[in-house]
């Protein structure tokens, strides 16, 4: 809400009293509906204030969205010690003070309160608390007057109706600001929620899904499987001999081998696949709408994709590659869950390494 000040001497304009509804305030109403801001809308009130009044400076305080101090938006003469007067100071004077403009008093003939020293101290001579259906939405400020003459009681009473239409000014536009301040909260909530999810359901070292949402959308897919009788396919892939990668790289150097070898075989899935890393070193695939030849081609597919990784370690003194074993499996009729197709794909994955690593196993 607080926008670009503008700040200037006060001069000669027009003196006027005539405080009718036909002339200076239904002006002033007509403008402040073409007002495409609050800051926009701040100046032509100060504007418009300083034209009828003439105080030698004039500031106006609004509430931004979310703060309820006063702070200082717009205003005519030099500045102000501060830019921002507390809330609570505000409302605790005007408890004491009937609605309307009223005339501060002059510290020699009584010791000021507290707020009413903070307002004397930004020049103010005149307070006119803006308020819209009891609540107050806004603060005006007026210095003295350039001829020195006091404000009396038409000019007092002309500044409440004054007070009124900017009230009714301000209302739109102060609504507008809420409601976009609570949108943008209520997006922030919603970006946090997303990324609540998302961290839920990955896996912080690899970027992929997590075993537990690994076996919600097992159970997914095997459901659909059934349903529309369409072919299902896991893919099981074990990285080898990662524990003397580990041994003769160390630990940093083998989650770098993992997260690489991670985003390979994502690079490799489709939208509808499900990547996950299934425990330690091993990832799985689930593939809707596969069946077994199709699995297995994307297997070798990733295998060779692995094989030709170059991996190096910090001073790149020395590198080396990395191979992977795969196992593939179709879901057949005499499953009864999903568990059973990981079964056999791990069997086929075990078979691979039995016979020497580094390639593709295949069970029906």
């Amino acid at each position: 809400m607080v926008g670009a000040f503008r700040f200037a001497a006060s001069g000669s304009l027009v003196e006027a009293l005539g405080w009718r509804r036909g002339d200076a305030v239904t002006s002033f109403e007509q403008k402040a509906r073409a007002c495409k801001d609050l800051t926009q809308l701040a100046n032509l009130a100060v504007a418009s204030l300083q034209q009828q009044f003439r105080p030698k400076h004039l500031f106006m305080w609004l509430p931004p969205t979310g703060d309820p101090s006063f702070h200082l938006v717009a205003g005519l003469g030099p500045f102000p010690s501060t830019y921002v007067i507390p809330e609570f100071s505000v409302r605790q004077l005007l408890r004491e003070r009937p609605e309307g403009a009223w005339v501060l008093h002059d510290p020699a003939d009584a010791p000021p309160a507290p707020v009413e020293q903070l307002l004397i101290q930004v020049g103010a001579s005149v307070c006119l608390p803006i308020v819209h259906q009891g609540q107050l939405i806004g603060l005006v400020t007026l210095g003295r007057r350039v001829n020195n003459r006091a404000y009396g009681t038409r000019e007092l009473a002309a500044m409440s109706r004054w007070a009124q239409a900017i009230a009714e000014a301000l209302v739109p536009h102060q609504l507008r600001a809420e409601q976009a301040h609570h949108l943008s909260k209520l997006e922030a909530v919603s970006r946090l929620y997303v990324d609540a999810q998302k961290r839920a359901v990955t896996d912080g070292l690899t970027g992929l899904t997590t075993h537990l949402h690994f076996q919600e959308q097992l159970a997914k897919r095997f459901y659909e499987s059934r349903r529309f009788g369409q072919p299902l396919s896991l893919v099981l892939l074990d990285v080898d001999h990662f524990k003397r990668i580990n041994d003769t790289f160390g630990h940093l150097m083998g989650d770098e081998v993992l997260r690489e070898i991670s985003r390979t075989v994502q690079d490799q899935a489709r939208a509808c696949d499900t990547v996950a890393r299934y425990g330690g070193e091993e990832i799985a695939m689930i593939l809707p709408q596969t069946d077994l030849d199709g699995a297995c081609i994307l297997a070798e597919r990733l295998r060779e994709a692995v094989g030709n990784l170059t991996f190096r370690e910090g001073t790149g003194e020395r590198s080396f590659d990395v191979t992977v074993s795969v196992g593939v499996a179709q879901l057949v009729a005499a499953d009864q869950n999903g568990e059973d197709l990981v079964d056999r794909a791990d069997k086929a994955l075990y078979q691979a390494k039995r016979r020497g690593r580094n390639r593709v196993m295949q069970l029906a």
